[in-house]
């Protein structure tokens, strides 16, 4: 995979938006609470799918809702596990031969 500047904009742009909706929905569904809620909602599933996966690693915890990861590892697992598949969303923006 070599470097082609507008697909690792892409890639950093799926990676931003998951990490926005994982870490700001809380905020926003308090602030905007028709909005919010979706964007909340979504930021659970961001959070919890990586954890429902990769549970029997010991990198996440348990509970009622999903997983959710456990020290550091475990959010380097999350991080992996979205950047594995922000490249797959970009595969269609490499270069053309």
């Amino acid at each position: 995979m070599s470097f082609f500047a507008r697909r690792w904009k892409i890639i950093a742009a799926v990676m931003a938006v998951i990490y926005f909706f994982a870490t700001i929905g809380l905020w926003t569904m308090l602030m905007l609470p028709v909005v919010g809620t979706a964007v909340f909602i979504a930021g659970l599933y961001i959070w919890f799918i990586p954890g429902i996966v990769f549970v029997w690693t010991g990198f996440f915890d348990i509970h009622e809702f999903g997983a959710s990861p456990n020290g550091i590892a475990g959010h380097i697992v999350m991080f992996l596990f979205y950047l594995a598949i922000a490249i797959l969303i970009s595969l269609p923006f490499g270069r053309r031969k």
